[in-house]
């Protein structure tokens, strides 16, 4: 199993992924680096998981984005985040 922490930073409607950290299967551990483009805080975490899913797939693995326990903080209060 796959899970992913993508840490943002940012308010209103300025944000960047601040970090990005994949765990495959409790094992190993994978940190993605920063995107330092400012954004709407629902296409930083779009940007970040498209981002992880190219990783993943570097890696030969066949997750899908709904095979995979998502965490993002901080969070806000509740709004659709769209599939990619």
């Amino acid at each position: 199993m796959l899970k992913v922490k993508i840490e943002l930073q940012g308010e209103g409607d300025r944000w960047r992924v601040k970090e990005t950290t994949v765990t495959y299967d409790d094992e190993g551990i994978q940190q993605l680096g920063p995107i330092n483009q400012v954004m709407a805080y629902e296409e930083a975490v779009k940007k970040a998981k498209r981002w992880t899913m190219l990783m993943i797939r570097e890696k030969q693995r066949k997750e899908t984005e709904d095979d995979i326990l998502w965490e993002w903080g901080p969070a806000l209060p509740p709004r659709h985040i769209l599939k990619l």
